[in-house]
């Protein structure tokens, strides 16, 4: 017997996350500003419990690979009818930094935010100091 054989007479497990058919309820209530414990508990009430880390980490992963909420969701699970208004994603609110929040990673944010609060080398005493004990 060969794998194509076999693939027929099995149908292959797909690995699927439990929060997959959640994916774009998940992301709109992030952009709109909602805690992770917020999500959890949205969750919660439709049938799945998470951990607010559990939860982190699945949209940290989903983020890194550059996925987006679908304008289509493949199990129709959000698609009631919503009023016109709300079909437009709401422009990126800049961050403290004055950057746009939506292209940039998360390590980028916090960067651009230290960047905003860290004095030059030549004003700066704590480089000073490193600078001199490096010497």
């Amino acid at each position: 017997m060969d794998a194509n054989e076999f693939l027929k007479k099995v149908t292959p497990a797909g690995q699927r996350s439990r929060l997959a058919p959640f994916w774009n309820d998940i992301t709109k209530l992030r952009q709109s500003g909602c805690t992770l414990e917020q999500v959890c508990e949205f969750l919660a009430a439709n049938g799945v419990q998470m951990s607010i880390a559990g939860l982190s980490k699945y949209i940290k992963r989903r983020e890194e690979k550059g996925e987006q909420a679908t304008p289509k969701p493949a199990f129709g699970h959000d698609q009631a009818a919503r009023p016109a208004a709300h079909d437009e994603e709401p422009p990126a609110a800049p961050d403290a930094a004055g950057a746009e929040t939506s292209p940039l990673t998360t390590r980028q944010r916090g960067e651009a935010l230290a960047d905003q609060y860290m004095k030059p080398a030549s004003t700066n005493p704590a480089l000073k100091r490193l600078n001199k004990e490096k010497k």
